[in-house]
């Protein structure tokens, strides 16, 4: 195996148990939130389709985890919450309210405590098309550790995957281009590169702490990657959402 100090200053590892949730490992609960609204209800059919979705992706992250010998066990909660018609995009502003928490740090501590978990992650789903996201609750400011995950349609058990694990640490692959070409070299079947996918690649599965090895593939791919900054993150991403919303 590969020593991993020589990549300690990898961009991607300074998020390694520094986010909102520290491990997906152990007891977890996810807080599935369904943003409702008069113009983007939650029929029950729809709601229905979702939960097909994310009952999936919990088997798949299971059954992965279980590969790399880790404990894992995902709790799932359904809440529901109501706003204006127009406003199920802006849901953030209401979160403190829905809550009764000024910060989704401190919902996530609750549930901890109350639900008896190891780690809690909140996913808000939207029944709406969209491009779906993760980021922390403080408007204007996508640069910090993601707090949360947000799911728009269409929906599918890659993209919830793929979602969740920003919260655990896991990095996009899949901007700018030549990261795509690098990440399609070494991880071609990741969650991360397309959540047409829902394999959880070795470099992930390290961030989020499956495991404390790195083998000689994802440390290439590591080593490749080393050129990555937040400041170079931020003009991708930003170029992104350009093109694709």
């Amino acid at each position: 195996m590969y020593d991993s100090s020589k990549l300690a200053n990898h961009y991607w590892l300074r998020y390694k148990q520094a986010g909102a949730c520290s491990e997906l490992k152990g007891r977890v609960c996810v807080m599935v939130t369904l943003v409702s609204s008069p113009s983007a209800p939650w029929y029950e059919n729809d709601r229905r389709n979702l939960w097909d979705t994310i009952y999936s992706g919990q088997d798949m992250l299971q059954e992965q985890a279980r590969r790399y010998g880790t404990e894992l066990e995902i709790i799932l909660r359904e809440l529901r919450m109501d706003v204006p018609a127009g406003q199920e995009r802006n849901f953030r502003q209401y979160i403190p309210g829905f809550f009764h928490r000024n910060t989704l740090a401190e919902a996530q501590q609750y549930y901890k405590q109350s639900l008896d978990c190891d780690e809690v992650a909140i996913v808000f789903a939207i029944n709406t098309d969209g491009r779906s996201y993760a980021q922390n609750d403080k408007n204007g400011d996508a640069w910090m550790y993601d707090e949360m995950s947000v799911l728009l349609r269409p929906f599918c058990p890659g993209l919830f995957i793929h979602e969740l694990l920003h919260q655990f640490g896991a990095q996009d692959y899949y901007f700018p281009d030549w990261l795509l070409a690098r990440a399609t070299k070494y991880a071609p079947r990741s969650v991360m590169l397309s959540s047409a996918c829902a394999e959880v690649d070795e470099v992930s599965a390290y961030l989020i702490g499956w495991t404390n090895e790195i083998g000689l593939k994802s440390a290439k791919f590591l080593e490749d990657t080393l050129c990555i900054t937040e400041e170079s993150h931020r003009r991708a991403l930003e170029e992104e959402w350009k093109k694709k919303v």
